[in-house]
């Protein structure tokens, strides 16, 4: 376990963006394992829309975040 983290330390350390978007990818393609119910109703546009407004918005505080420091 104490190698394992690490070695994500030193991911982080050296490719913090793509090991970010690497776990980000393994989150999103859980999702369905997770909950399997979603259905495109009115609710489940919203949610996925709210989904997409969500990863935008960390987006771009992250671009932000990264211009000035």
């Amino acid at each position: 376990m104490l190698v394992c983290a690490k070695f994500v330390n030193f991911l982080l350390d050296r490719f913090y963006g793509y090991t970010y978007y690497g776990a980000l990818g393994f989150i999103v393609g859980s999702l369905p394992a997770i909950y399997p119910g979603f259905s495109f109703n009115l609710t489940g546009v919203i949610s996925l829309l709210l989904l997409v407004v969500g990863f935008s918005i960390t987006y771009f505080f992250n671009k932000f975040a990264s211009v000035h420091s």
